[in-house]
């Protein structure tokens, strides 16, 4: 320490005890970029483990701290306080203690810059949410940290419980029209309605935003479809602040489970899967998550529970299949799609239909799509060794597409990799497309002004509108199986699948057709103008060494 500046050291302690005064108790970080040094409070010392206070570059990495599954994200937010003009941050993610347990944190901080811009001092306040109050402090219930913290007792008590998901439609504009205290009035009276229909048979907790749950031992699935069914019509017409009544829509999801030892991150990640369904397809009528019909609700669990573990755990099981795409009405290959697949002893071979949408809001997500990016492309460049025009097309998720980050990690991807741009192709699945408008946008300039060709897959089927295709200026469509099921016997399907190939024709957008199944629907669909053809018929998806081998008999 007698070698540091003293000046220098001087204004790193002043900056120090300014964020010191302010964190109420919390801890502090502050890192000095001339010093090369981070000095922490001394509580976080003792709680964390740490070397010491001051601690010079090198002598160990916080990094190290950070919980595998938040890693990036917080590499990714302290990146961007490098590479951009960026002077805040608000960041949470969990941190290991010296007992080796993780703690939730939330690192809210500031960067100071010199004159020239440069990052100087970086300073945070880190909150451990872990010891926060678990009492809502505006509808007095208890708090997310609380409904978290009891759920793994739940779990090991055993017996049957039911939670149900509920969330306000619209919460936002009334805070910003009428106001926060306004808006808080009006999540107290609806926590005093939910209240009342439970009827002391659970208890309600209040969650992040304008969501709330109810987890009851003693009301069965049935018994809480009612209670969800008599709120919804409560909010309709009942909720009424100063001389403004309020119409509130709500949504709803609802899981029940016995204890087996699941992690709860699971049972959120499959209680948000039902809640975003009802939210997104289902108007706001109740879903209830009941797995996969072909396992039912708690096998589903389960298995949910072992992919989720083995994600975390260096994704064991995880491994890539190519399904090819052909020319139409040629023997040639145009691409291929590389399809994530999960096994294991128990459950065998997990086709993604079965866990990709409920795991897509789980933290660990993103981690899974760099994994399927990374594999898919380094496995994939074997095909563009014998055939330099192939494409990879790979489905990309509504979370990728919103995570701001994206694209500047797949570009990341691709230098690792070595694999050209120009030859990767990115599927926006059906529901990416229920995103705002500017976000699709954005996202596919951003890739298409990096050489990244886009295809909007299962088009012609939900919320599909002629717009995509205008605006996000797809290279690329790929029309829904439903419309090659029966086109054999099905005019309407004829009809619609030839105006729908024309139009994209017109906008100069290539066509494949899915999901051919047999010789009388490829010779059908030969008809229209299209580019390409994939299903079953052709072959189904391959290991990486099969489909090298298909690509060379068609060479």
């Amino acid at each position: 320490m007698d070698k540091i500046n003293a000046n220098r050291k001087q204004v790193f302690d002043d900056v120090f005890d300014a964020f010191t005064m302010l964190a109420g108790g919390n801890y502090v970080s502050l890192y000095d970029m001339d010093l090369k040094m981070t000095r922490y409070s001394a509580a976080a010392v003792d709680l964390f483990s740490l070397p010491a206070e001051y601690i010079p570059d090198g002598a160990y990495n916080w990094t190290d701290f950070v919980h595998p599954e938040d890693r990036k994200r917080y590499l990714d937010c302290m990146q961007e306080m490098f590479d951009k003009d960026r002077r805040t941050y608000d960041i949470s993610y969990r941190v290991r203690t010296k007992s080796g347990d993780y703690v939730q944190t939330r690192h809210v901080g500031a960067v100071l810059r010199n004159d020239g811009g440069r990052p100087s001092l970086i300073g945070g306040i880190i909150i451990n949410e872990g010891v926060m109050e678990n009492v809502d402090s505006v509808t007095i219930l208890p708090n997310h940290y609380a409904f978290f913290n009891n759920l793994p007792e739940l779990m090991r008590a055993g017996g049957k419980n039911v939670i149900l998901l509920v969330g306000i439609n619209k919460m936002d504009q009334i805070n910003e029209s009428l106001g926060y205290s306004h808006g808080n009035r009006v999540l107290q009276q609806v926590s005093w309605v939910i209240q009342e229909e439970v009827g002391g048979k659970g208890d309600v907790y209040r969650k992040e935003g304008a969501k709330f749950a109810v987890v009851s031992k003693e009301l069965s699935e049935h018994e809480m479809t009612v209670v969800y069914r008599r709120i919804r019509q409560k909010l309709l017409t009942q909720i009424r602040v100063d001389d403004t009544r309020h119409t509130l829509t709500i949504n709803g999801g609802l899981i029940s489970f016995e204890g087996f030892g699941m992690d709860p991150r699971t049972l959120q990640s499959c209680l948000s899967y039902a809640y975003n369904e009802s939210k997104t397809r289902k108007r706001g009528s109740l879903v209830n998550f009941d797995g996969n019909a072909k396992r039912g609700d708690r096998t589903a669990l389960k298995m949910l529970d072992d992919i989720r573990r083995d994600l975390i755990n260096e994704k064991r099981g995880f491994f890539v299949e190519f399904q090819p795409l052909l020319l139409s009405g040629k023997d040639s290959v145009s691409g291929f799609e590389a399809l994530v697949r999960w096994k294991s002893d128990e459950w065998g071979v997990v086709h993604p239909d079965d866990f990709i949408h409920v795991l897509e809001d789980d933290i660990a997500f993103g981690e899974l799509g760099d994994w399927i990016f990374e594999n898919a492309l380094a496995q994939g460049k074997r095909l563009l060794e014998i055939d330099p025009e192939i494409k990879i097309g790979i489905n990309i998720s509504p979370i990728q597409v919103r995570d701001e980050f994206f694209v500047d990690g797949l570009k990341q991807i691709l230098r690792r990799t070595d694999f050209p741009a120009e030859n990767l192709c990115l599927e926006f699945t059906r529901d990416c497309r229920l995103l705002d408008s500017s976000i699709l946008c954005d996202t596919a300039l951003a890739l298409h002004s990096n050489g990244i060709n886009i295809s909007l897959d299962d088009y012609g089927t939900g919320y599909d509108s002629l717009d995509f295709l205008k605006i996000l200026s797809a290279d690329f469509v790929k029309f829904d199986r439903k419309f090659t099921q029966n086109l054999s016997e099905s005019g309407e399907d004829r009809l619609a699948l030839k105006h729908l190939t024309a139009l994209a024709s017109v906008y100069d957008t290539n066509v494949c057709i899915k999901g051919i199944e047999d010789a009388e629907t490829e010779e059908i669909v030969r008809e229209y103008p299209i580019r390409s053809v994939q299903g079953d018929f052709f072959s189904k998806p391959l290991p990486i060494d099969d489909a090298v081998e298909f690509l060379r008999g068609r060479i």
